[in-house]
């Protein structure tokens, strides 16, 4: 069969990575991070586990591992701490060292993600109060399998410094009465077409504006040309597809951006990105409208290689190893970036105040009033929970039945042998006995497992073996 076909397995699910969403088995659950629901935040914390295994880097000190390796691992100080949020019943850790990484890491992507949703409900809520629209905005460019990632991303950077400061875009804001946008970034890879970057942006405007923004797709293919993105022979593919719209810009109204804002964050689920399927010359990726042209190339995200990694999610046609090794180069190429971009003075324009950075975000959910401390979990007993890969069920417990079943839970893992595992407790070569206080998990030796040097002195571990 040609490109590669998604298989979730029925006893769990593959997640995306802006979702919260999940397959099993009989059908796709929308919406999974629910208050009092384990699900997918146990899916996450699987996840998560093969994201430090393949970063981290034998032999690197501690300090000077990637941040993801520690990610509720590592304990800040002895104890750690059970939180509940006492308005939604869901549960959370207090105590342990977080990468904050949107990208790389499925459990901290899964609460910033989640707020930045609500950040955008409220600025589409304050602007539709003072009269105005917001709409949909996709940018994209025709790409190749062999493209490297990072090359596209800054390319598709280059490409929208010169959209915006084209005359003919400038002309159009100012005729629809534009008063500022953000731009989300996100990212696909595809059997046929490889990696695909792209942006969606929200544009804040008077309403009845659609034909009036449209006018900005000759800018925006000019602005891919000058970048090195296509060429001029592209110039009527990417202007006229098969159906005579433009394929590698489109705008939809408002709509189509409550839309987008309502699955920003609750990405559609593996099942249904698999019947739509996703091309490059498809703008409308994130909206009902894409299931016309995009069969051709079954778009997965990075967090669903994860899951063919940790095998809880079958791809025709994708081994464990190359899916180890594209996920380390997305994770590589989109270190630092922005997930949201906010355009200046858009915030002031909506009353909104300050914007909070991702590192911030989860300081601040953990402060709200609603947040109580139930209990703590010991040194000795968070060492147990690591051993076993039991993360996330003492979160599950305090959430079904309060510190009884948390105390019943530890008891259980108590009565337990410890599981015989390198990754988990080790000796240093100080002779010091190294535990989740000290190391992250570390990955078994494996035939064709190599470390690689990234650009900023850091390394991560990539399969030798896999092929692109």
């Amino acid at each position: 069969m040609t490109g590669v076909q998604a298989v979730p397995r029925p006893e769990t699910g593959a997640l995306g990575l802006y979702a919260r969403s999940s397959d099993r088995g009989g059908g796709a659950i929308e919406g999974g991070h629910r208050a009092g629901g384990g699900g997918d935040r146990g899916v996450r914390y699987k996840l998560l586990s093969v994201v430090q295994r393949l970063m981290f880097a034998p032999g690197l000190p501690s300090e000077l591992q990637s941040r993801v390796c520690s990610c509720h691992w590592r304990r800040k100080a002895g104890e750690v701490e059970l939180r509940q949020d006492t308005a939604s019943g869901r549960a959370s850790y207090r105590g342990l060292e977080t990468c904050r990484s949107v990208w790389s890491c499925p459990v901290c992507n899964g609460l910033i993600t989640e707020q930045r949703r609500e950040e955008l409900q409220r600025a589409v809520g304050h602007w539709k109060d003072q009269g105005g629209e917001c709409y949909l905005v996709t940018l994209t460019f025709p790409h190749q399998r062999r493209d490297k990632l990072a090359d596209l991303v800054a390319g598709m950077r280059a490409a929208a410094d010169h959209f915006n400061t084209s005359k003919g875009v400038r002309a159009a804001r100012t005729a629809a009465g534009y008063v500022g946008s953000i731009r989300a970034l996100e990212v696909t890879w595809g059997s046929w077409h490889g990696w695909h970057p792209h942006f969606h942006l929200l544009y804040f405007c008077a309403p009845g504006q659609v034909a009036t923004l449209d006018r900005m797709k000759t800018a925006w293919v000019d602005a891919l040309i000058k970048s090195g993105l296509a060429e001029k022979s592209q110039l009527n593919d990417m202007l006229h597809g098969a159906d005579g719209a433009a394929v590698a810009f489109d705008v939809q109204n408002g709509d189509y951006a409550a839309d987008y804002i309502a699955k920003f964050g609750h990405e559609p689920s593996l099942r249904s990105k698999i019947e739509t399927g996703e091309v490059w010359g498809v703008a409308r990726e994130m909206v009902k409208g894409m299931s016309k042209g995009g069969r051709r190339l079954r778009g997965v995200t990075p967090f669903t290689l994860l899951a063919v990694v940790a095998g809880t999610c079958e791809l025709r046609g994708m081994t464990k190893g190359r899916a180890a090794a594209l996920f380390c180069e997305f994770a590589a190429a989109f270190k630092g970036q922005r997930q949201l971009y906010w355009s200046p003075k858009l915030r002031k324009a909506l009353q909104l105040g300050r914007l909070f950075t991702d590192a911030e975000l989860p300081d601040l959910v953990d402060a709200k009033p609603e947040m109580v401390t139930r209990g703590v979990i010991s040194a000795d007993d968070w060492r147990l929970i690591l051993a076993h890969g039991r993360r996330d069920d003492p979160l599950r417990a305090l959430e079904t039945g309060g510190m009884d079943a948390v105390r019943a839970l530890l008891a259980e893992l108590r009565a337990k042998p410890p599981p015989r595992d390198d990754r988990v407790s080790r000796w240093r070569d100080d002779g010091a006995f190294a535990d989740g206080l000290d190391v992250a998990r570390a990955p078994l030796p494996r035939p064709g497992f190599a470390v690689v040097t990234n650009k900023d002195g850091s390394t991560r571990n990539v399969f030798e073996g896999a092929r692109r």
